[in-house]
C-alpha cells in the first residue's frame, strides 16, 4: 500500500498538494499532515489535509475522485444522479 497526503481546497475544489510515501514512513507522512494542519491554521485557511492509503493513485482516484475532480466536473456527476 502507498500513503497519500492531500491538501485539498474545499472553497475553490482545488488539489494543492499530492505526495506519496512508502508503508514504512507512515510517521514521516503523519508528520507532514499535522505540519500542514498547524500552517493552514496559523494562516486561517480552510484546507482539507488528509492521509489516506491505497495500491496505487489509479486506486485512489477511483475510491476519492472528489479530491482530483474539478467542481463543475462533481457538479455534473451529482446532477446525473
Amino acid at each position: 500500500m502507498t500513503i497519500f497526503l492531500l491538501e485539498y481546497d474545499p472553497a475553490t475544489g482545488e488539489r494543492l498538494r499530492l505526495e506519496t510515501y512508502d508503508e514504512g514512513h507512515r510517521a514521516e507522512a503523519l508528520a507532514a499532515r499535522l505540519r500542514l494542519d498547524k500552517e493552514n491554521a496559523v494562516a486561517g485557511r480552510d484546507r482539507e489535509v488528509v492521509l489516506l492509503e491505497a495500491v496505487s493513485e489509479d486506486a485512489l482516484r477511483a475510491t476519492h475522485s472528489r479530491y482530483f475532480k474539478t467542481l463543475e466536473e462533481l457538479a455534473e456527476a451529482g446532477a446525473a444522479h
